[in-house]
């Protein structure tokens, strides 16, 4: 019985903890597009800026720069969330395998109480 309950608490805080990196992909999932629309901007910033003006070319180059240092981030983010949402989903997944043991573990404990004074004492 203490083994169900152990699979249990196991499988609980694999739920946990699968849940919690799937909320933290998501939210880096959200950073990352708002990076990407900001360099998207600033790209599109930059470009106007070389257009319109030589003496800008300065700023120009900086808001580039800038942007391409956003979306590299963005990209890190993203591959990073990628891979929290699969270890999120492979935790979520294995919790789930656990239940139907602790389940099965639990009603055979439940249904030998009944016969328990019926066993050989263990001499403790």
């Amino acid at each position: 019985m203490v083994t169900a309950y152990c699979l249990l608490l196991t499988a609980y805080c694999l739920l946990v903890v699968g849940c919690w990196l799937l909320v933290v992909g998501y939210c880096i999932l959200v950073t990352a597009y708002w990076l990407l629309v900001v360099g998207c901007w600033l790209l599109l910033t930059a470009y106007c800026l070389l257009v319109t003006a030589y003496c800008l070319l300065h700023i120009g180059c900086y808001l580039l720069h800038t942007a391409y240092w956003l979306l590299l981030t963005a990209y890190c983010l993203l591959v990073t969330a990628y891979c929290l949402l699969h270890i999120g989903c492979y935790l979520l997944h294995t919790g789930y395998c656990l239940l139907p043991t602790a389940y099965w573990l639990l009603l055979t404990a439940y249904c030998l109480l009944p016969t328990a004074h019926c066993l050989p004492p263990t001499g403790c």
